[in-house]
Protein backbone atom coordinates (compact mmCIF):
# COMPACT_ATOMS: atom_id res chain seq x y z
CA UNK A 1 0.00 0.00 0.00
CA UNK A 2 1.40 3.38 -1.11
CA UNK A 3 2.09 5.80 1.48
CA UNK A 4 -0.17 9.02 1.79
CA UNK A 5 1.54 11.95 1.07
CA UNK A 6 1.44 14.88 3.62
CA UNK A 7 -0.53 16.96 1.23
CA UNK A 8 -2.81 13.93 -0.16
CA UNK A 9 -6.59 14.89 0.06
CA UNK A 10 -6.58 11.43 2.66
CA UNK A 11 -3.77 12.85 4.75
CA UNK A 12 -5.98 16.01 4.93
CA UNK A 13 -9.35 14.51 5.71
CA UNK A 14 -7.24 12.61 8.29
CA UNK A 15 -5.97 15.61 9.57
CA UNK A 16 -8.96 17.44 9.61
CA UNK A 17 -10.77 14.41 11.76
CA UNK A 18 -8.21 14.17 14.17
CA UNK A 19 -9.01 17.89 14.90
CA UNK A 20 -12.77 17.50 15.10
CA UNK A 21 -12.04 14.11 17.21
CA UNK A 22 -10.60 16.80 19.36
CA UNK A 23 -13.48 18.79 20.15
CA UNK A 24 -16.25 16.09 20.59
CA UNK A 25 -16.94 17.37 24.30
CA UNK A 26 -19.03 20.28 22.01
CA UNK A 27 -22.55 19.18 21.73
CA UNK A 28 -22.11 20.40 18.00
CA UNK A 29 -19.59 17.71 16.86
CA UNK A 30 -21.43 15.25 18.93
CA UNK A 31 -24.74 15.73 17.30
CA UNK A 32 -23.65 16.96 13.68
CA UNK A 33 -19.90 15.16 13.36
CA UNK A 34 -20.76 14.06 9.83
CA UNK A 35 -21.63 17.05 8.26
CA UNK A 36 -19.42 19.19 9.80
CA UNK A 37 -16.46 16.92 8.37
CA UNK A 38 -18.17 16.99 5.44
CA UNK A 39 -18.64 21.27 5.22
CA UNK A 40 -14.39 21.27 6.89
CA UNK A 41 -13.44 18.61 4.04
CA UNK A 42 -15.15 21.12 1.43
CA UNK A 43 -13.46 24.26 2.74
CA UNK A 44 -10.36 22.22 2.79
CA UNK A 45 -10.72 21.22 -0.86
CA UNK A 46 -12.13 24.66 -1.95
CA UNK A 47 -8.63 26.93 -0.55
CA UNK A 48 -5.94 24.07 -0.39
CA UNK A 49 -5.74 24.03 2.71
CA UNK A 50 -1.87 22.68 4.07
CA UNK A 51 -1.57 20.31 7.15
CA UNK A 52 -0.02 23.03 9.03
CA UNK A 53 -3.13 24.70 9.02
CA UNK A 54 -4.10 22.45 11.98
CA UNK A 55 -1.22 23.18 14.21
CA UNK A 56 -3.08 25.92 16.14
CA UNK A 57 -6.06 25.01 18.27
CA UNK A 58 -7.54 28.58 17.88
CA UNK A 59 -7.44 28.34 14.40
CA UNK A 60 -8.46 24.88 14.49
CA UNK A 61 -11.92 25.56 16.71
CA UNK A 62 -12.52 29.12 14.52
CA UNK A 63 -12.47 27.14 11.27
CA UNK A 64 -14.82 24.13 12.88
CA UNK A 65 -17.08 27.03 13.47
CA UNK A 66 -17.03 28.14 9.67
CA UNK A 67 -17.34 24.09 8.85
CA UNK A 68 -20.12 23.97 11.30
CA UNK A 69 -22.28 27.58 9.83
CA UNK A 70 -21.82 25.94 6.51
CA UNK A 71 -23.24 22.20 7.04
CA UNK A 72 -26.63 24.44 8.80
CA UNK A 73 -26.52 27.08 5.75
CA UNK A 74 -29.18 25.30 3.33
CA UNK A 75 -32.74 25.63 2.38
CA UNK A 76 -34.14 23.71 4.60
CA UNK A 77 -33.05 25.54 7.54
CA UNK A 78 -35.77 28.01 6.48
CA UNK A 79 -33.21 30.69 5.59
CA UNK A 80 -33.53 32.99 2.45
CA UNK A 81 -31.84 32.73 -0.68
CA UNK A 82 -30.51 35.80 0.36
CA UNK A 83 -29.41 34.87 3.72
CA UNK A 84 -28.04 31.76 2.47
CA UNK A 85 -25.27 33.35 -0.47
CA UNK A 86 -24.49 36.67 2.54
CA UNK A 87 -23.66 33.87 5.12
CA UNK A 88 -21.63 31.47 2.49
CA UNK A 89 -19.90 34.68 1.61
CA UNK A 90 -18.92 35.46 4.76
CA UNK A 91 -17.94 31.76 5.44
CA UNK A 92 -15.79 32.19 2.06
CA UNK A 93 -14.13 35.27 3.24
CA UNK A 94 -13.58 34.04 6.44
CA UNK A 95 -11.72 31.41 5.27
CA UNK A 96 -10.30 32.63 3.17
CA UNK A 97 -8.38 35.09 5.58
CA UNK A 98 -7.94 32.42 8.07
CA UNK A 99 -5.91 30.44 5.93
CA UNK A 100 -4.30 32.89 3.31
CA UNK A 101 -0.89 31.78 4.86
CA UNK A 102 -1.52 28.20 5.03
CA UNK A 103 -3.30 27.50 1.51
CA UNK A 104 -1.24 26.17 -1.63
CA UNK A 105 -4.15 27.63 -3.77
CA UNK A 106 -2.42 29.83 -6.97
CA UNK A 107 -5.22 32.24 -6.04
CA UNK A 108 -4.99 32.91 -3.30
CA UNK A 109 -0.83 33.89 -2.70
CA UNK A 110 -1.38 36.17 -5.34
CA UNK A 111 -4.71 38.08 -3.59
CA UNK A 112 -3.44 37.54 0.01
CA UNK A 113 -1.62 41.12 -0.67
CA UNK A 114 -3.72 43.02 -2.23
CA UNK A 115 -5.21 45.36 0.22
CA UNK A 116 -7.53 48.56 0.26
CA UNK A 117 -7.10 51.15 2.56
CA UNK A 118 -8.49 54.25 3.71
CA UNK A 119 -7.02 57.21 5.44
CA UNK A 120 -4.02 55.42 6.92
CA UNK A 121 -1.46 57.42 5.52
CA UNK A 122 1.75 55.14 4.43
CA UNK A 123 0.36 51.80 4.39
CA UNK A 124 3.91 51.15 1.64
CA UNK A 125 5.36 47.94 3.69
CA UNK A 126 8.56 48.83 5.35
CA UNK A 127 11.64 46.17 6.59
CA UNK A 128 11.96 45.50 9.68
CA UNK A 129 15.04 47.33 9.57
CA UNK A 130 13.13 50.20 8.27
CA UNK A 131 10.35 50.00 10.35
CA UNK A 132 13.02 50.20 13.78
CA UNK A 133 14.99 53.27 11.97
CA UNK A 134 11.46 55.43 11.75
CA UNK A 135 10.47 54.34 15.23
CA UNK A 136 14.22 55.38 16.79
CA UNK A 137 14.04 58.36 15.31
CA UNK A 138 10.91 59.56 17.02
CA UNK A 139 11.73 57.98 20.17
CA UNK A 140 12.47 60.66 23.33
CA UNK A 141 15.87 58.62 24.47
CA UNK A 142 15.57 60.58 27.88
CA UNK A 143 11.82 60.10 28.35
CA UNK A 144 11.64 56.78 27.81
CA UNK A 145 14.14 55.59 30.30
CA UNK A 146 12.68 58.22 32.99
CA UNK A 147 9.36 56.30 31.92
CA UNK A 148 11.63 52.38 31.73
CA UNK A 149 12.63 53.44 35.34
CA UNK A 150 9.18 54.33 36.97
CA UNK A 151 7.25 51.36 35.46
CA UNK A 152 9.95 49.20 37.31
CA UNK A 153 9.80 51.20 40.35
CA UNK A 154 6.04 50.79 40.74
CA UNK A 155 6.06 47.28 39.40
CA UNK A 156 3.40 47.99 37.13
CA UNK A 157 3.88 45.15 34.15
CA UNK A 158 4.39 42.82 37.26
CA UNK A 159 1.44 43.71 38.74
CA UNK A 160 -0.52 43.55 35.08
CA UNK A 161 0.99 39.99 34.38
CA UNK A 162 -0.08 38.82 37.53
CA UNK A 163 -3.34 39.68 37.07
CA UNK A 164 -2.92 37.69 33.37
CA UNK A 165 -1.73 34.46 35.76
CA UNK A 166 1.79 35.12 33.89
CA UNK A 167 4.86 34.30 36.37
CA UNK A 168 7.60 36.96 36.23
CA UNK A 169 10.01 35.16 34.21
CA UNK A 170 7.57 34.09 31.80
CA UNK A 171 6.82 37.63 30.88
CA UNK A 172 7.44 37.96 27.29
CA UNK A 173 10.29 40.99 27.20
CA UNK A 174 8.54 44.34 25.78
CA UNK A 175 10.83 47.26 24.09
CA UNK A 176 9.46 50.61 25.54
CA UNK A 177 9.82 53.78 23.20
CA UNK A 178 8.03 57.09 24.11
CA UNK A 179 7.62 59.15 20.87
CA UNK A 180 8.04 62.54 20.71
CA UNK A 181 4.83 62.77 18.89
CA UNK A 182 1.23 64.71 19.01
CA UNK A 183 -1.85 64.39 17.61
CA UNK A 184 -3.65 67.76 18.54
CA UNK A 185 -3.69 70.28 21.54
CA UNK A 186 -1.34 68.42 24.04
CA UNK A 187 -0.93 71.21 26.96
CA UNK A 188 -4.82 71.14 27.64
CA UNK A 189 -4.17 68.96 30.77
CA UNK A 190 -1.60 70.89 32.15
CA UNK A 191 -1.59 73.83 34.76
CA UNK A 192 1.18 76.56 32.63
CA UNK A 193 1.17 79.06 35.24
CA UNK A 194 2.67 76.40 37.89
CA UNK A 195 4.91 75.26 35.19
CA UNK A 196 6.03 78.76 35.06
CA UNK A 197 4.77 78.61 30.94
CA UNK A 198 2.55 81.22 28.39
CA UNK A 199 0.55 79.82 26.36
CA UNK A 200 2.22 80.88 23.45
CA UNK A 201 5.29 78.88 24.60
CA UNK A 202 3.19 75.76 25.65
CA UNK A 203 1.36 76.37 21.81
CA UNK A 204 4.80 76.10 19.97
CA UNK A 205 5.29 72.81 22.32
CA UNK A 206 2.51 71.18 21.30
CA UNK A 207 2.44 72.59 17.67
CA UNK A 208 6.50 71.26 17.52
CA UNK A 209 4.82 67.49 18.60
CA UNK A 210 1.82 67.28 16.44
CA UNK A 211 4.45 68.68 13.07
CA UNK A 212 6.60 65.70 14.21
CA UNK A 213 3.08 63.40 14.67
CA UNK A 214 2.14 64.58 11.00
CA UNK A 215 5.65 63.61 9.71
CA UNK A 216 5.52 60.08 11.56
CA UNK A 217 1.93 59.82 10.22
CA UNK A 218 3.41 59.64 6.73
CA UNK A 219 6.83 57.90 7.38
CA UNK A 220 5.21 54.83 9.08
CA UNK A 221 3.05 51.93 7.66
CA UNK A 222 -0.59 53.11 8.93
CA UNK A 223 1.05 56.64 10.86
CA UNK A 224 -2.41 58.31 10.83
CA UNK A 225 -4.07 55.41 12.50
CA UNK A 226 -1.27 55.34 14.79
CA UNK A 227 -0.46 58.95 15.67
CA UNK A 228 -4.02 59.48 16.85
CA UNK A 229 -3.81 56.67 19.84
CA UNK A 230 -2.55 57.47 23.27
CA UNK A 231 -0.51 54.28 22.65
CA UNK A 232 0.21 51.20 20.40
CA UNK A 233 1.94 47.87 20.64
CA UNK A 234 3.88 46.59 17.52
CA UNK A 235 5.70 43.52 17.08
CA UNK A 236 9.02 43.57 14.89
CA UNK A 237 10.89 41.01 13.76
CA UNK A 238 8.74 38.72 16.68
CA UNK A 239 9.82 41.26 19.39
CA UNK A 240 6.97 43.27 21.32
CA UNK A 241 7.24 47.29 21.60
CA UNK A 242 5.19 49.36 23.42
CA UNK A 243 4.94 53.09 22.20
CA UNK A 244 3.35 56.34 24.61
CA UNK A 245 3.34 59.70 23.06
CA UNK A 246 4.89 62.55 24.41
CA UNK A 247 1.41 63.60 26.56
CA UNK A 248 1.24 60.65 28.46
CA UNK A 249 4.35 60.04 29.30
CA UNK A 250 4.63 63.17 30.82
CA UNK A 251 1.37 63.11 32.71
CA UNK A 252 2.45 59.42 34.12
CA UNK A 253 5.83 61.25 34.69
CA UNK A 254 4.49 64.66 36.05
CA UNK A 255 4.65 63.94 40.11
CA UNK A 256 8.97 62.94 39.50
CA UNK A 257 9.48 65.29 37.06
CA UNK A 258 8.22 68.54 39.18
CA UNK A 259 5.38 69.27 36.16
CA UNK A 260 2.09 70.71 37.19
CA UNK A 261 -1.15 69.41 36.37
CA UNK A 262 -4.63 71.05 36.39
CA UNK A 263 -6.38 70.04 39.39
CA UNK A 264 -9.95 69.39 38.02
CA UNK A 265 -8.20 66.74 35.41
CA UNK A 266 -5.10 65.18 37.40
CA UNK A 267 -6.67 62.35 38.69
CA UNK A 268 -8.91 61.37 35.43
CA UNK A 269 -5.94 61.91 33.58
CA UNK A 270 -3.82 59.73 34.97
CA UNK A 271 -5.64 57.02 35.18
CA UNK A 272 -6.27 57.26 31.57
CA UNK A 273 -2.68 57.68 30.71
CA UNK A 274 -1.59 54.54 33.32
CA UNK A 275 -4.35 52.23 31.62
CA UNK A 276 -3.50 53.10 28.51
CA UNK A 277 0.13 52.02 29.34
CA UNK A 278 -1.05 48.95 30.86
CA UNK A 279 -3.90 47.81 28.07
CA UNK A 280 -0.83 47.58 25.82
CA UNK A 281 0.99 46.00 28.01
CA UNK A 282 -1.46 43.47 27.78
CA UNK A 283 -0.84 43.42 24.02
CA UNK A 284 1.97 42.24 24.28
CA UNK A 285 1.49 39.59 26.81
CA UNK A 286 0.10 36.12 24.71
CA UNK A 287 -2.36 38.12 22.89
CA UNK A 288 -5.44 36.25 21.61
CA UNK A 289 -5.46 37.56 17.78
CA UNK A 290 -5.28 34.65 15.12
CA UNK A 291 -3.72 35.62 11.27
CA UNK A 292 -4.25 39.73 13.07
CA UNK A 293 -7.55 39.25 11.20
CA UNK A 294 -10.39 37.45 14.19
CA UNK A 295 -10.15 38.41 17.62
CA UNK A 296 -9.84 41.61 17.50
CA UNK A 297 -13.14 42.56 19.47
CA UNK A 298 -11.67 39.66 22.07
CA UNK A 299 -8.47 41.53 22.35
CA UNK A 300 -9.41 44.76 22.95
CA UNK A 301 -11.58 43.71 25.88
CA UNK A 302 -9.02 41.26 27.63
CA UNK A 303 -6.80 44.44 27.22
CA UNK A 304 -9.39 46.73 28.92
CA UNK A 305 -10.39 44.40 31.54
CA UNK A 306 -7.09 43.65 32.81
CA UNK A 307 -6.08 47.47 32.60
CA UNK A 308 -8.71 48.68 34.70
CA UNK A 309 -11.18 49.49 32.00
CA UNK A 310 -10.13 52.62 32.10
CA UNK A 311 -10.19 53.70 28.37
CA UNK A 312 -12.60 53.32 25.58
CA UNK A 313 -13.60 50.29 22.79
CA UNK A 314 -17.07 51.14 24.60
CA UNK A 315 -19.00 49.23 21.64
CA UNK A 316 -17.21 46.14 22.32
CA UNK A 317 -17.62 46.18 26.46
CA UNK A 318 -21.53 46.87 25.54
CA UNK A 319 -21.33 44.14 22.63
CA UNK A 320 -20.43 41.02 25.62
CA UNK A 321 -22.11 43.00 28.22
CA UNK A 322 -25.15 42.17 25.93
CA UNK A 323 -23.85 38.69 25.05
CA UNK A 324 -23.24 37.96 29.18
CA UNK A 325 -26.74 39.23 29.84
CA UNK A 326 -27.94 36.96 26.92
CA UNK A 327 -26.13 33.42 28.46
CA UNK A 328 -25.58 34.51 32.13
CA UNK A 329 -22.04 34.20 31.52
CA UNK A 330 -19.29 37.41 30.36
CA UNK A 331 -16.57 36.89 28.77
CA UNK A 332 -14.63 38.22 31.25
CA UNK A 333 -15.30 35.29 33.62
CA UNK A 334 -13.16 33.28 30.95
CA UNK A 335 -10.64 35.24 31.06
CA UNK A 336 -10.60 35.23 34.56
CA UNK A 337 -10.66 31.32 34.44
CA UNK A 338 -8.13 31.59 31.94
CA UNK A 339 -5.71 33.39 33.91
CA UNK A 340 -6.24 31.04 36.97
CA UNK A 341 -5.44 28.44 34.55
CA UNK A 342 -2.22 29.66 33.45
CA UNK A 343 -1.07 30.95 36.95
CA UNK A 344 -1.33 26.83 37.47
CA UNK A 345 1.10 26.27 34.96
CA UNK A 346 -1.66 24.75 32.65
CA UNK A 347 -3.54 26.37 29.39
CA UNK A 348 -6.93 27.05 28.51
CA UNK A 349 -7.77 27.92 25.24
CA UNK A 350 -10.16 30.59 24.82
CA UNK A 351 -11.44 30.49 21.72
CA UNK A 352 -12.93 27.10 22.65
CA UNK A 353 -14.55 28.34 25.70
CA UNK A 354 -16.21 30.25 23.59
CA UNK A 355 -17.50 27.58 21.81
CA UNK A 356 -18.89 25.48 25.15
CA UNK A 357 -20.34 28.76 26.07
CA UNK A 358 -22.16 30.45 23.64
CA UNK A 359 -21.99 28.01 21.18
CA UNK A 360 -19.87 26.68 18.05
CA UNK A 361 -21.54 28.66 15.49
CA UNK A 362 -21.16 31.91 17.41
CA UNK A 363 -17.31 31.60 17.66
CA UNK A 364 -16.53 32.50 14.22
CA UNK A 365 -18.98 35.74 14.12
CA UNK A 366 -17.51 37.06 17.64
CA UNK A 367 -14.22 36.85 16.09
CA UNK A 368 -14.02 38.06 13.21
CA UNK A 369 -16.80 41.23 14.17
CA UNK A 370 -14.59 44.24 15.48
CA UNK A 371 -14.41 47.79 16.65
CA UNK A 372 -15.31 50.40 14.30
CA UNK A 373 -11.84 51.63 14.71
CA UNK A 374 -10.76 48.93 12.66
CA UNK A 375 -13.84 48.57 11.09
CA UNK A 376 -13.32 52.69 8.90
CA UNK A 377 -9.58 52.35 8.45
CA UNK A 378 -6.48 49.46 7.18
CA UNK A 379 -8.77 46.41 6.03
CA UNK A 380 -8.09 44.02 2.55
CA UNK A 381 -11.40 43.87 0.26
CA UNK A 382 -11.83 40.18 1.85
CA UNK A 383 -12.31 41.96 5.28
CA UNK A 384 -14.53 44.55 4.26
CA UNK A 385 -16.50 41.67 2.32
CA UNK A 386 -16.49 39.22 5.01
CA UNK A 387 -17.71 42.45 7.57
CA UNK A 388 -20.22 43.54 4.91
CA UNK A 389 -21.69 39.91 5.26
CA UNK A 390 -21.60 39.75 8.73
CA UNK A 391 -23.06 42.45 9.82
CA UNK A 392 -22.32 44.88 13.39
CA UNK A 393 -22.28 43.59 16.54
CA UNK A 394 -26.03 44.31 17.25
CA UNK A 395 -26.51 41.69 14.53
CA UNK A 396 -24.51 39.07 16.32
CA UNK A 397 -26.24 40.04 19.28
CA UNK A 398 -29.20 38.90 16.87
CA UNK A 399 -28.10 35.74 15.81
CA UNK A 400 -27.20 34.48 19.75
CA UNK A 401 -30.87 35.57 20.62
CA UNK A 402 -32.27 33.63 17.50
CA UNK A 403 -30.05 30.86 18.78
CA UNK A 404 -31.31 31.29 22.52
CA UNK A 405 -35.11 31.49 21.74
CA UNK A 406 -35.00 28.17 19.25
CA UNK A 407 -33.09 26.00 22.25
CA UNK A 408 -35.49 27.79 25.34
CA UNK A 409 -31.89 28.42 27.12
CA UNK A 410 -32.04 31.91 28.44
CA UNK A 411 -31.57 31.92 32.14
CA UNK A 412 -34.21 32.68 35.16
CA UNK A 413 -31.00 34.30 36.42
CA UNK A 414 -32.20 37.41 34.12
CA UNK A 415 -36.08 36.88 34.58
CA UNK A 416 -36.44 36.82 31.18
CA UNK A 417 -38.71 34.18 30.16
CA UNK A 418 -39.21 33.97 26.69
CA UNK A 419 -42.95 31.93 25.13
CA UNK A 420 -42.37 31.82 21.20
CA UNK A 421 -45.87 32.27 19.83
CA UNK A 422 -44.98 31.59 16.64
CA UNK A 423 -42.20 32.71 14.26
CA UNK A 424 -43.72 35.49 13.36
CA UNK A 425 -44.40 36.45 17.29
CA UNK A 426 -42.95 36.73 20.41
CA UNK A 427 -43.79 37.76 24.05
CA UNK A 428 -41.70 38.59 26.93
CA UNK A 429 -42.37 38.99 30.44
CA UNK A 430 -40.10 41.09 32.36
CA UNK A 431 -39.27 41.92 35.95
CA UNK A 432 -39.52 45.22 36.49
CA UNK A 433 -36.11 46.00 38.68
CA UNK A 434 -34.18 44.07 35.46
CA UNK A 435 -34.48 47.38 33.25
CA UNK A 436 -31.35 47.00 32.19
CA UNK A 437 -32.68 44.23 29.65
CA UNK A 438 -34.23 46.57 27.66
CA UNK A 439 -31.48 47.14 25.32
CA UNK A 440 -31.22 43.27 24.83
CA UNK A 441 -34.74 43.52 23.92
CA UNK A 442 -35.03 46.52 21.41
CA UNK A 443 -32.14 44.83 19.46
CA UNK A 444 -34.00 41.51 19.35
CA UNK A 445 -37.34 42.87 17.95
CA UNK A 446 -39.07 41.26 20.45
CA UNK A 447 -42.28 43.24 22.27
CA UNK A 448 -42.21 44.00 25.82
CA UNK A 449 -44.87 43.42 28.19
CA UNK A 450 -43.71 44.74 32.00
CA UNK A 451 -45.58 42.87 35.04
Amino acid sequence: MPEIQNNSPEYMQGRYMAELDRLKELPEVTNHYGEILTAGQELVDSFSIKPEFFDDKSRSVIFTSLAYSLSETKEESGLTWTEINSRRQFIGDATFLLSKNYSDLHEVQKLKNQHSYQEAGNTQKLSAEAELKVLNKYTDAPETTRLEGMIKRRGIFLEVAQKLGIKSNEIDPVNLHVLNIGHGTEAVHFDLEADGLSWPEAYDWAKGLEARGNKFAHEFPYGNLLVRATGFSYTINGGQHIFLRFEPAEILLAEESGVALKENTKERQLTRALGSLKHEFVHSQKDELVEDEFGKSLEERRAEYFSGDNGEYFEEKRFFNLLGILTGVHVTKLMDKQAQVRAQGGNMNLYYELAKTYGLGMVAKIAAVRPSVYTNHAQSDFTKSMLTNLGSYDDVVVEMGRLLNNQQIIEAKEQLVYTMESQKQKSVKVNTTNTYLKPVLEILGVPQRVS
